[in-house]
């Protein structure tokens, strides 16, 4: 009846041993998950911040395009249309321009008046 005793007392302690070092290995588990959680959680910050950023960069090169890009615009409109107002271009002053057929089937030639 002795031995029945220090059996189950063997049983309990090693059962005992074996739930604290599961529980231990558990718990370092576990604080690494939550390390990882915490540096996911930064890291999606950051990211959401940076790309919030980039947008409104790209918002910036775009306002910037399309000012530069009609500054542009208007520059070609006035070097261009005083090349043409100049007489230098194809529709120039004095110069003939060709319009709809006529009844007779040619094409007339008309001299532009302004």
């Amino acid at each position: 009846m002795n031995s029945s005793f220090v059996h189950a007392d063997i049983f309990f302690f090693m059962t005992t041993l074996a739930m604290v070092v599961l529980t231990s290995l558990l718990i370092i588990f576990l604080y690494y998950i939550i390390q990882i959680a915490r540096h996911l959680e930064y890291t999606s910050r950051k990211l959401k911040e940076e790309a919030d950023r980039i947008m409104e960069d790209v918002l910036m090169v775009r306002e910037s395009i399309e000012e530069q890009g009609s500054k542009a615009m208007n520059l070609m409109k006035f070097v261009f249309g005083s090349f043409i107002r100049s007489g230098n271009g194809s529709a120039g002053d004095g110069e003939e321009r060709t319009t709809r057929k006529s009844r007779a089937g040619g094409k007339k030639k008309v001299k532009k008046e302004d």
